[in-house]
């Protein structure tokens, strides 16, 4: 098994330091044992949304876009339950 420290850094293209950016950006937005705002999780997936039907968007990152839009769909729509129950 090669040492990954000695190995040449070989840079990521930008659509995959993107989705990688935004994977790991959601992981830690799902970490929290509270559920996000419903209003700021709508938005974040409608954002991904409009990323996915961006018709410069390579397909890397409308893959990935296209996966945590349906992740955050579901987590509006349990947030959204959650609030109302709180009432």
């Amino acid at each position: 098994m090669p040492n990954e420290l000695t190995q040449p850094y070989q840079p990521l293209s930008l659509d995959a330091s993107i989705a990688t950016l935004l994977y790991l950006l959601h992981t830690q937005a799902l970490g929290s044992t509270e559920l996000p705002n419903p209003r700021s999780a709508a938005n974040i997936d409608q954002l991904l949304r409009a990323l996915v039907n961006h018709p410069e968007l390579g397909p890397l990152l409308r893959e990935t876009c296209d996966d945590l839009s349906d992740s955050w769909t579901h987590i509006v729509h349990c947030a959204s339950r959650q609030a109302v129950g709180s009432l």
